[in-house]
């Protein structure tokens, strides 16, 4: 079935700062020369600013590095007059890109030493960039300054950047240089978000969410994570609107969902002629197990790979929001991900156990030719996802969690487990009655209770573990978490524990929940932590 649906960008990234070179030896690189829009940030979770040259490697393939030279606070004047221009004429050599993007700092009338007029020294600053590098043998790419936020009172977005987008557009036909006009693009995204829906695009962080910026900050220039992905994405598809050489290189932020790749992990029962039914980004009626593969162009081979169990309450799969979603948040940090199919009520339990030990089995036996370090493939689930999730994570060795099969001789432990507002209990009066009575039938013996309140079933074996929960979820109450917390604590496991004041379940890894939104940037520093994610680049310097 062919499955249309809008582009989904990389959400709440929250290790950005990648190696440019990723494992294969890049053919060609890519210098990006701009200011603290596209530069490089200190890293996560304590700081949420980014800059969009660091979500741009993620859309290139392994055969071409992004060496991000921008810096906070530089003008088309400063960034020579510092030498930072003439280090990258140093490294360019035949065949390299330098992509260009100037303006923000140029504008300060007020400042010597940053100042360039828009149609005479900008101009010139703009024109000598493009002359230089074409003298080199490299290839320039002229970039427009991305928006700033700025809304009058009836709500139409103001322009703030004068006639320096314009010049960039008039330099670019006069040089003949391909443009890539992120302000118009901005502008059009950022009027249509409107003047609330635009705050998560820029750094709108509240006060106490970050200690970095202790009082919050309503920043109108710079970028948050999922800001600075979309402006990474648009430069991408400018890219490729202007069939350029690099179009080449660019790999797709997400695949056309009805092209996923599915590995079925056992046969259709006997008899079985029941489809399974997938409509409003919901599977339900999952008759045979399955994986959806999403792999990572990052980094290099072996790597690790996560297992996704999207929530449901057991009736049915949320597969895009926590699914195909999740995945290419894993890709993005060059983890491959493997999206579960797993069987729901139709079945009940053991049938999510086995499938989700199935899973973890089949990748770590097939991990050499996956590409995959068999050592490291974890599992993360939401809701009720995140309760089969958690009977992987620790009935791993029950024998339900068995099919039979040659399989049931490799080990099924995850290296690594993950539970976002995880279901962990079936005892009241913190359970989730639904997924409980789709899981186990109305009237579950007290024995069955026991043994699926996961809390219960940590042991001194049991791997690492991060939890994600909000504090007035009305769905899945809190103390799923907190309890498993507790006894992982009690057993001296390794785990975090991550509890957020206020957001509603069900969120996965989307924006505009405030505190709740950033889980993924505490997500991604654990991962790293771990050896998980490949390590990060230098932190910007100071300034802005």
């Amino acid at each position: 079935m062919k499955m249309k649906f809008p582009a989904v960008v990389l959400l709440a990234l929250g290790a950005l700062s990648v190696p440019s070179a990723r494992g294969a030896d890049p053919s060609v690189r890519l210098f990006l020369a701009g200011d603290s829009t596209m530069a490089r940030k200190a890293p996560p979770p304590e700081n949420p600013e980014r800059g969009w040259g660091e979500a741009l490697p993620f859309f290139l393939d392994n055969s071409i590095a992004v060496d991000n030279r921008a810096l906070n606070g530089r003008s088309t004047v400063s960034f020579r007059s510092e030498g930072h221009w003439d280090a990258i004429l140093a490294d360019l050599k035949d065949g390299d890109w330098v992509l260009i993007q100037f303006g923000h700092n140029d504008q300060k009338a007020n400042d010597p030493a940053r100042y360039a007029e828009a149609r005479t020294a900008y101009r010139e600053n703009l024109t000598r960039f493009i002359r230089e590098v074409r003298a080199r043998g490299g290839n320039p790419l002229l970039a427009t300054p991305i928006v700033r936020r700025s809304f009058d009172r009836s709500g139409d977005l103001i322009p703030t950047h004068g006639d320096y987008p314009e010049t960039v557009r008039q330099v670019s036909r006069s040089e003949s240089v391909p443009l890539v006009d992120l302000h118009a693009r901005t502008r059009a995204l950022v009027g249509k978000l409107g003047e609330v829906g635009s705050r998560d695009f820029y750094l709108w962080p509240t006060a106490g969410q970050y200690a970095r910026f202790p009082q919050g900050i309503e920043d109108n220039t710079h970028l948050s994570s999922w800001g600075a992905s979309l402006v990474a994405q648009m430069a991408v598809e400018e890219i490729t609107r202007l069939q350029l050489p690099l179009a080449a290189r660019v790999q797709q932020p997400v695949p056309d969902f009805g092209a996923v790749e599915w590995i079925p992990l056992a046969p259709a029962a006997p008899g079985d002629t029941e489809t399974e039914q997938f409509e409003n980004e919901r599977v339900s009626n999952v008759r045979r197990p399955g994986l959806g593969v999403f792999r990572s162009t990052l980094g290099s081979a072996p790597r690790a790979a996560v297992v996704l169990c999207p929530g449901g309450g057991y009736s049915i799969l949320a597969i895009v929001k926590e699914g195909y979603e999740i995945a290419r948040w894993f890709n993005a940090l060059g983890i491959d991900a493997y999206v579960l199919k797993y069987r729901l009520r139709e079945f009940g339990y053991p049938a999510p156990l086995q499938d989700a030990a199935l899973a973890i089995r089949f990748l770590r036996a097939t991990a050499g030719e996956r590409g995959l370090d068999p050592a490291k493939i974890g599992i993360l689930g939401f809701s009720a996802g995140g309760h089969t999730a958690a009977m992987a994570t620790t009935l791993y060795a029950s024998p339900d969690a068995r099919t039979g099969g040659p399989l049931d001789k490799v080990s099924a432990r995850p290296d690594f487990s993950v539970l976002a507002y995880p279901v962990v209990t079936m005892a009241d009066p913190h359970t989730h009655r639904g997924s409980r009575d789709n899981l186990l039938g109305n009237s579950p013996a007290p024995e069955t209770i026991a043994k699926l309140s996961l809390e219960g079933q940590v042991s001194a074996d049991t791997p690492p573990v991060f939890l994600f929960h909000s504090a007035d979820d009305e769905a899945v109450p809190v103390e799923n978490s907190l309890h498993f917390a507790a006894a992982m604590a009690r057993h001296d496991r390794p785990f975090a524990l991550h509890v957020v004041p206020s957001a509603p379940h069900g969120i996965g890894m989307r924006p505009g929940f405030g505190l709740a939104s950033a889980w993924p940037e505490a997500l991604a520093a654990w991962l790293a932590d771990r050896g998980l994610v490949p390590g990060p680049a230098p932190a910007a310097g100071p300034g802005r």
